[in-house]
C-alpha cells in the first residue's frame, strides 16, 4: 500500500500498448530524416536510370561498344538496366509513400479532432494527396506495366510485342495495311524536269477493284474494294518485285536480263497474293497486252479475269526505293488495322506525335528499317496507372493554389489577449 505522504511513480508510455504502438510507428515513418534517405535513393535511381542504358536500348549500345558487354552483364544482373520496373525501386517508392501517408496523418489527425482543417489544412491535404496518387501511379507501372516494340511487316498480323520482360500477347490482332514515307520537295530547274513516275493499273471485275498504283520496286501495296471493309478475303498484297529497263530472255538458260540501261523496252514483275490467289506476271510498257506468266505464278488460283497494264513514264520510269534512301525524309507512318476475332474495329494511320489508343494500349509509330521500307516499328505501351498520375498533377495545382492565393486573413487578438500597457510602480 502506499501512504498519504508518498506520491505514486511515474507511468511510463508503454510502446506495447495499442495507442502507443500507432503513435511510435506513425512518428518513426513520418520522420525527416526516413523521407530524406528514401527521397536520396530514389533520386539517385532515377540519375542511373538517366545515365544508363534501359531495356530496349541495352541491346543497341551493345551493338554500338561490343567491348562493354562483361560490364553490361554485370549491370543487369544488378537490375540496373531496368531500373523504374525493378523490385527494388518499387520498394523505395513504395516506403516513400507510407512516409507521405504518415506526415499527412501526424500534420492534420489535431486539425481533424478540433475541426478546424481551415484553408491551409485542405492545401496540405491535396498537395500531399497529390504526391501519393503520383507514386501509387508509378508503383502500378513498375509492377503491372507493359512497355515494349514490335516490328511489323506490310500485310503482316501479329498480336504479340516483345518487352524486357519477354513477349506479351495483346488481346487483339495488329495489321500493317501499308507503310509510307514522306521526303522533302526538292527543287527542280529546267535542266532537270520531274518526270510521272512509272505507275501500274489494275482492273479485277469479281472483287469490283479498279485502281491504279506507283510503281515501287520492293515496296508492297494493298488493294481492297473500295466500298468494302478490308478483310482476310478481300484484301490483296501487290508488289513489283522486280524491274528491267530493256527486257530479253535468254533462250538457253530462260533468265531474265536487259540489253542495256536506257529504257527501250521496261518491264516489271508484278505478285499479286491473297487468301485465295496467288499470281506473278511480266508486264510491258510497250506491249500492253502482252502477259508473260512467272514459274511461281499459281494462274488456277486466280478469280476471275485480271487486267494489269504498265505505265512507263518516260523518262523517271522507276519510283525505286534505292532512289527514296538518298532523299531526305520529312515523316513515316503507317496504317494500322485493329482486329478481333478477325474482324476489324479500329483502324488508324499512325505518325509519330499521333498515336493509336485501344482498351489500354497505346500504338506509337517508333521507326522503320531503311533496308526494308515495308517495315515498320512500333512502341507499345500500357500504363494503368496513368490516370492516377494525371489525377496526382490536378490535386497538386489545386493544393497549390489553396496554400498561395487563399492566405487566411490576420486575426486581431481580442482586448482579454492584448498586452497590458499599465506600469506597476
Amino acid at each position: 500500500m502506499i501512504s498519504s505522504n508518498e506520491k505514486p511513480p511515474l507511468e511510463t508510455p508503454s510502446r506495447a500498448t495499442g495507442g502507443g504502438v500507432f503513435r511510435v510507428v506513425l512518428e518513426d515513418l513520418a520522420s525527416a530524416k526516413l523521407a530524406t534517405a528514401i527521397g536520396g535513393l530514389i533520386v539517385l535511381a532515377c540519375i542511373i536510370g538517366t545515365v544508363l542504358p534501359q531495356g530496349e536500348d541495352v541491346q543497341k549500345y551493345l551493338r554500338a561498344n561490343p567491348h562493354s558487354a562483361s560490364l553490361m552483364k554485370f549491370l543487369v544482373s544488378l537490375k540496373l538496366t531496368n531500373v523504374f520496373e525493378a523490385w527494388w525501386f518499387i520498394v523505395l517508392l513504395v516506403v516513400f509513400s507510407f512516409n507521405i501517408a504518415a506526415c499527412l496523418i501526424r500534420r492534420l489527425s489535431p486539425r481533424l479532432q478540433a475541426g478546424r482543417m481551415g484553408i491551409p489544412g485542405w492545401g496540405f491535404l491535396f498537395t500531399h494527396l497529390s504526391m501519393l496518387l503520383i507514386l501509387g501511379g508509378a508503383v502500378i507501372r513498375g509492377a503491372v506495366g507493359q512497355k515494349g516494340h514490335l516490328e511489323i511487316q506490310e500485310g503482316q498480323t501479329s498480336a504479340h510485342f516483345l518487352t524486357s520482360r519477354g513477349p506479351v500477347k495483346m488481346p487483339f490482332d495488329v495489321r500493317l495495311v501499308s507503310f509510307d514515307l514522306e521526303y522533302y520537295e526538292e527543287k527542280t530547274t529546267a535542266n532537270h524536269p520531274v518526270d510521272e513516275p512509272d505507275k501500274i493499273s489494275i482492273v479485277w471485275p469479281d472483287y469490283r477493284i479498279q485502281t491504279q498504283l506507283v510503281v515501287k520496286v520492293g515496296a508492297p501495296a494493298m488493294i481492297h474494294p473500295p466500298d468494302e471493309e478490308p478483310t482476310v478475303s478481300n484484301t490483296f498484297r501487290v508488289v513489283v518485285s522486280r524491274y528491267v529497263p530493256d527486257f530479253v530472255v535468254d533462250m538457253t538458260t530462260h533468265e531474265v536480263g536487259t540489253r542495256s540501261q536506257d529504257p527501250l523496252n521496261p518491264a516489271i514483275l508484278v505478285g499479286i497474293e491473297g487468301q485465295s490467289q496467288q499470281i506473278n506476271k511480266w508486264l510491258f510498257a510497250n506491249h500492253p497486252d502482252f502477259d508473260m506468266l512467272h514459274p511461281a505464278s499459281e494462274e488456277g488460283k486466280t478469280k476471275g479475269k485480271l487486267t494489269m497494264r504498265y505505265h512507263a513514264g518516260g523518262g523517271a520510269h522507276l519510283h525505286n526505293t534505292s532512289q527514296d534512301r538518298s532523299r531526305r525524309i520529312r515523316s513515316f507512318k503507317s496504317t494500322l488495322q485493329l482486329l478481333e476475332n478477325g474482324n476489324v474495329i479500329r483502324a488508324k494511320t499512325i505518325e509519330v506525335n499521333s498515336p493509336l489508343n485501344y482498351r489500354g494500349y497505346t500504338l506509337y509509330q517508333s521507326g522503320y528499317d531503311p533496308a526494308d521500307l515495308t517495315r515498320s516499328t512500333l512502341q507499345v505501351v500500357r500504363d494503368p496507372g496513368v490516370r492516377l498520375v494525371y489525377t496526382g498533377f490536378l490535386c497538386m495545382i489545386g493544393g497549390l493554389i489553396l496554400l498561395l492565393f487563399f492566405k487566411p486573413a490576420a486575426r486581431k487578438p481580442s482586448p482579454a489577449e492584448q498586452p497590458s500597457t499599465t506600469e506597476t510602480p
